[in-house]
């Protein structure tokens, strides 16, 4: 018996050694809804012409810095080059800017969370993560989220502001001598665009716009609604 108790003790004590601690805890009390809908819908994989591929991000900058925000990749830049493929901001060399991302594409189906890891310029992620619901809807032309504040910062009780872009686009380049011939792309905004969503989150609120439809030629690519919808406890 005695054997049996000991053996039990060293497994715990083993078990516990090995176990890693989670980076979020798994529910804050508090979430946020987002979604926003497209000209045409959401295909990872073209139904039409197979081999082109499509890529939709919710970028998240919950730094409680206003100053800073995402914004889409729309060429290569210097010693930059591409950056990530897809989303960068003003400080970028400075990891700031995005601090989390949803992502859908054919190896993200259904979409997954990524943290941006501090100090990688915006360059690398954290492991995928389940948001705590997903779905497309209105027959593919939508795409809802809701994401626990846990997942977007360690002190979701502190958080009172976040900056959000939709990114869409059909390539994901990182090779700095890539051309990305053919690369399309969308974004919150009008061919600059440099607009983004800049939200107070410190209570419970529900807000929502529009982009501006066919300012990309690729409708499954062209944003024209959002909403992001706070809960707060």
């Amino acid at each position: 018996m005695k054997k049996l108790l000991l053996l039990l003790i060293c497994a715990c004590i083993l078990f516990a050694g090995c176990a890693s601690t989670p980076k979020h805890p798994a529910k804050s009390g508090s979430q946020l809804e987002i979604e926003f809908s497209l000209a045409g819908s959401f295909e990872t994989e073209d139904s039409a012409e197979p081999g082109l591929f499509r890529y939709y991000f919710i970028a998240i900058d919950a730094d409680n810095v206003r100053e800073t925000f995402p914004l889409p990749i729309t060429a290569p830049s210097g010693a930059y080059g591409w950056g990530n493929g897809w989303g960068t901001s003003d400080k970028a060399s400075e990891s700031k800017g995005i601090t989390g991302y949803l992502r859908y594409d054919s190896a993200n189906e259904p979409a997954n969370w990524y943290d941006i890891l501090p100090g990688s310029k915006l360059l690398a992620s954290g492991p995928p993560q389940a948001p705590v619901a997903w779905e497309l809807a209105d027959r593919g032309k939508t795409m809802r989220a809701v994401i626990d504040f846990s997942a977007l910062t360690d002190e979701p009780d502190a958080l009172e502001n976040l900056q959000i872009n939709m990114i869409c686009t059909n390539q994901v380049p990182t090779d700095p001598n890539d051309t990305a011939p053919g690369r399309r792309w969308d974004a919150l905004g009008f061919k600059t665009e440099r607009d983004y969503i800049d939200i107070d989150v410190t209570k419970s609120y529900t807000y929502s716009g529009s982009d501006p439809e066919g300012d990309v030629s690729d409708e499954n690519l062209d944003i024209t609604d959002w909403k992001v919808s706070v809960r707060r406890d």
